[in-house]
């Protein structure tokens, strides 16, 4: 039963996150993103949360700190 109520909140939480995103892509180009773009950007998502599913632990964090530092650096010389 633990099982099942934690595929559900693995599931819900994705479906959030691309929610989130979905919204957060309309804000920032101040109207709706063209359809292709958009169904583009959901199936980057889905390979992404796939590929992250079957990557080894260590590689997975490894590779988020890389992602998180190169976007830090990237930001931090915008603002």
């Amino acid at each position: 039963m633990i099982t099942v109520a934690m595929v559900f909140f693995a599931f819900t939480t994705l479906l959030g996150n691309c929610f989130y995103c979905d919204n957060l892509l309309i804000y920032i180009h101040k109207k709706q993103p063209e359809k292709a773009f958009m169904k583009g950007f959901r199936l980057v998502s889905a390979l992404a949360i796939f590929l992250g599913a079957g990557m080894e632990m260590s590689l997975l964090w490894d590779l988020s700190d890389a992602l998180m530092g190169l976007w830090r650096s990237l930001t931090f010389r915008l603002f």
